[in-house]
């Protein structure tokens, strides 16, 4: 299983804190010749029922030096991810968890083309309040 970046559980306490309730850590997907890890999976529901199911990859960015280093991992998994669950025909939706900080600083005109051109969902989380500043469709 490969390690968990350093603002998981950051991360983690900010969903709970929008009543999501953490159902998978890691959430793994089986496929005929390898196992993926998604970092979480998040459910939030009322009277009982599940009204929505999250999949939710950290990526915390930690050195300025590798950024675009990460940032190629980062999008690569996410498609890998996305293909993966839609082939499986799992209804949930994949988010892409970052420090708001690196989204302010770090993603660039480029960055945010190709977000919106391989319709990447990302959830945008103060590490340091531990909470969800911004969901990104």
């Amino acid at each position: 299983m490969p390690a968990i970046d350093h603002c998981h559980e950051q991360v983690k306490h900010a969903l709970q804190k929008e009543n999501w309730s953490i159902t998978s850590d890691p959430y793994t997907i089986t496929l005929p010749d390898r196992f993926l890890y998604i970092d979480l999976e998040a459910q939030r529901g009322s009277n009982g029922q599940t009204e929505q199911i999250i999949l939710v990859e950290v990526k915390c960015f930690s050195s300025v030096n590798r950024i675009t280093h990460d940032l190629y991992v980062a999008i690569g998994q996410y498609v890998t991810y996305r293909v993966a669950i839609t082939q499986l025909g799992l209804p949930h939706d994949l988010y892409l968890a970052v420090p708001d900080v690196i989204y302010k600083t770090a993603f660039d005109t480029i960055t945010m083309q190709v977000i919106r051109d391989s319709n990447i969902k990302v959830v945008l989380v103060d590490m340091n309040a531990e909470r969800v500043i911004r969901w990104i469709k």
